[in-house]
């Protein structure tokens, strides 16, 4: 992640590509780091154990807050970002109708068109899109 902050987004690339896309438990697990670590989670964890176990009940909309926030085409790292909205709404669809989602589908629509993207990028933010209007048709237009 540090390199593609720095400009460089390749290696990024190629782990959500390779590594992270497809596997459920693998982005499962790194939503549940991200909510723990965004202040989802009520109780404290000591170990990384929780993200491949039973996790404790979480919402998302903490972590949808803080997604929607990093949504810019000059963050290194947006393709992450991308993916990680497009999971956590793909596993939660009910966040499409909550209030930390307006104003969320223009925003998606505008950066997928940006040539900084990756295509998987550009993709799951087109799918973003579709549940947002599907969901919450009154939306943000």
């Amino acid at each position: 992640m540090t390199e593609a902050a720095r400009g460089n987004p390749e290696r990024l690339r190629w782990f959500i590509d390779r590594r992270l896309a497809g596997n459920d438990r693998l982005e499962l697990a790194q939503l549940a780091w991200n909510a723990h670590y965004y202040g989802e989670l009520d109780s404290r964890q000591t170990s990384e154990v929780f993200m491949v176990g039973d996790l404790p009940a979480w919402r998302g909309d903490r972590l949808l807050g803080w997604l929607a926030g990093r949504l810019d085409p000059s963050c290194g790292y947006v393709d992450l970002i991308a993916h990680e909205l497009w999971a956590l709404l793909a596993s939660r669809h009910y966040l499409a109708t909550d209030p930390v989602a307006a104003g969320l589908r223009n925003r998606v629509e505008v950066l997928a068109g940006a040539e900084v993207l990756s295509d998987r990028s550009r993709r799951e933010l087109g799918e973003v899109a579709y549940l947002l209007r599907a969901l919450n048709p009154k939306g943000d237009r």
